[in-house]
């Protein structure tokens, strides 16, 4: 009987050289057949956790399982079920769309009559047979990373495993790409595991998040359920300038009322119960304080709301104040 888990990891810690540990036993599972997004800030152990399921790292102790196989050094058993798309592109910008995929099927030896049909298929699918004779430099940034995806699911794999895979596209490139990677998932039922750092692209396309921090699983559930564990309302109340909002945290932090609160710039972000009855309250306060509220703005709960309920920052501050995105590192997965 088939695994019911397409991937896992069982206290899984990676630590660098000079001591710097990415991940500190971290353990999860992505259900077969799903959409899983890892979701975190930026330097939260995303990649490497990517990296080491596909075979790019070691860890440095703890057990990783992929299709029901614990894995081991001999990565063969694993090539064949898995399609990795990185961070920066793999295609080949010299050659054109039909020979990347040409070049892709060769590495993986598959035979005439199975690689003239995937890549017509995948072709077809991605809007690959639409490009022409175009190389790949000429085409733009959501066309590239639809190549590399397509490149990726050559083989047939059952496992898609994406590392950040719009970090570099504008609004319509990365529409563009989930437009086809949503059609690719229903039409091959893949299971799907991508890393982002994006909150809504995670509440958008995914049916489970790993939410994970300082290389630590923080949560894991669905968007719907990781939401309910806010109870109450998110209430963002813009002051005059961050001085003051700093000052605001100071004052409402204390009520007995407030779930949670953070400073987002110049707003104050305060997770209450029944939040149109609280307002006054909060207003009142901070007013009484001489600090000017100019706008208050109330909304259900937010993966953000998850996130500072759970850690005590906010997610959009951490990824903006900027942990350091880690450089390219290039190897062949497996």
């Amino acid at each position: 009987m088939a695994s019911e888990c397409a991937l896992s990891f069982d206290r899984v810690t990676k630590v660098y050289r000079k001591g710097k540990m990415a991940l500190s036993e971290l353990s999860f599972e992505v259900p077969r057949g799903t959409t899983t997004a890892l979701l975190g800030p930026n330097g939260a152990g995303k990649t490497t956790a990517i990296k080491i399921l596909v075979g790019l790292t070691e860890p440095t102790s703890g057990r990783v399982e992929i299709g029901g196989m614990p894995f081991s050094a001999d990565r063969r058993p694993f090539q064949r079920l898995v399609g990795y798309v990185g961070q920066f592109t793999s295609v080949e910008v010299t050659a054109t769309a039909q020979q990347n995929l040409e070049l892709q099927a060769a590495l993986f030896r598959l035979p005439p009559a199975v690689r003239r049909q995937r890549i017509e298929y995948l072709s077809h699918l991605f809007e690959l047979d639409r490009l022409g004779d175009k190389r790949a430099m000429s085409l733009s940034g959501g066309q590239k990373r639809r190549l590399d995806i397509a490149m990726a699911l050559v083989h047939d794999p059952q496992i898609l495993i994406m590392d950040e895979p719009t970090v570099s596209l504008d609004v319509e490139g990365e529409r563009e790409v989930w437009q086809h990677l949503v059609a690719t998932r229903r039409e091959q039922e893949l299971t799907l595991l991508f890393s982002t750092h994006y909150l809504d692209q995670a509440d958008r396309y995914a049916e489970n998040i790993l939410f994970i921090n300082h290389g630590r699983l923080v949560t894991a559930g669905s968007p719907t359920a990781l939401k309910e564990l806010v109870e109450g309302d998110t209430i963002t109340l813009s002051c005059a300038d961050s001085n003051a909002a700093a000052r605001g945290y100071e004052l409402i932090e204390p009520l007995p009322f407030i779930e949670a609160v953070s400073v987002q710039g110049a707003n104050l972000i305060a997770v209450a119960k029944d939040g149109p009855r609280v307002i006054a309250r909060l207003v009142g306060q901070l007013q009484e304080a001489g600090l000017t509220v100019e706008q208050v703005q109330v909304s259900r709960p937010s993966l953000n709301d998850v996130y500072t309920l759970l850690t005590g920052d906010d997610f959009e501050a951490v990824d903006a104040a900027g942990r350091p995105i880690p450089k390219p590192q290039f190897g062949r997965p497996f």
